[in-house]
């Protein structure tokens, strides 16, 4: 149970990048340019990953360790609900920002 917490962020970028941002279009060949549109780093979904895997903190239950609102709630484990939707939500909100603004510099490239 405790490796989810390292799996549900990682899950919910790719779900949300797939169906929402990319919408369900890949790009197979620059997967494998360092220079094509996927880069080498997102920093936007390394960011997303690691804030994701610090607010399922204090709702995780298990062997290892057992946060503050899980003990509030008498042991019960919220942390792959809560990882799931907030980390969602942040990298939609965080990658379309970024995606809407390398729309408008790509159009202002192509004006130009």
């Amino acid at each position: 149970m405790f490796l989810l917490t390292f799996f549900i962020p990682w899950s919910a970028i790719n779900l949300v990048d797939y169906y929402f941002i990319s919408k369900e279009e890949c790009d197979v060949d620059a997967l494998y340019d360092p220079n094509g549109k996927y880069g080498r780093w997102n920093r936007i979904g390394i960011t997303c990953y690691f804030l994701g895997i610090l607010i399922q903190l204090p709702f995780i239950d298990s062997k290892f360790y057992t946060g503050q609102i899980a003990a509030l709630l008498g042991g019960i484990d919220l942390s792959w609900l809560v990882g799931l939707i907030s980390t969602a939500l942040i990298y939609y909100i965080f990658a379309k920002k970024a995606q809407l603004k390398f729309s408008k510099q790509l159009v202002i490239d192509q004006i130009k």
